[in-house]
């Protein structure tokens, strides 16, 4: 399904609750419709949510059962990538204006289908979104190293590779 929100997110047999009402109230900040409330930047405790909700899936699942195992799960426990929120197009409008001190840093993962793998976005002015893994390079720089903020400023900054005709 391609649409602006994803499996979690459409309507059931009766046709008149969106499944994420449920999630919504539980509390659960992943799961918070999408709107420019939602846009949070990435910071130390999104990772250890991440690493928990990662820990809980492990605790979940039953003993030598990997995770290329589930394919036989309800169609409404599987969730697919929301095609509106692929790396390289442009953020969907519903998302309103991105605030100024939040372009070209790490954001939080807006596609509930990254949920619980370490990933973080960044939008630059343009709105589009890169996609970073939250791991650390080289094993040596996390994703709240200045040097990789840094490197990755000047990656979704797309100002110095543009030309300029001033003749």
């Amino acid at each position: 399904m391609c649409g602006l929100f994803s499996n979690r997110y459409h309507f059931d047999a009766g046709g008149n609750k969106l499944m994420f009402v449920y999630k919504y109230l539980s509390g659960d900040p992943q799961w918070y419709p999408p709107g420019p409330d939602c846009i949070r930047p990435f910071r130390r405790e999104s990772l250890e949510a991440i690493e928990e909700r990662i820990a809980n899936e492990k605790a979940r699942r039953p003993k030598g059962k990997k995770r290329s195992d589930d394919n036989n799960e309800d169609e409404e426990n599987a969730s697919t990538r929301n095609c509106n929120l692929e790396a390289g197009k442009s953020l969907p409008f519903i998302y309103g204006d991105m605030p100024p001190g939040m372009v070209s840093i790490p954001l939080e993962e807006l596609d509930p289908f990254y949920g619980n793998q370490k990933t973080f976005i960044v939008v630059n002015r343009g709105s589009t979104i890169f996609r970073f893994n939250a791991t650390s390079a080289f094993f040596i720089l996390s994703p709240f190293n200045f040097l990789r903020k840094f490197s990755i400023k000047i990656l979704v900054h797309s100002y110095p590779f543009a030309i300029k005709n001033e003749w």
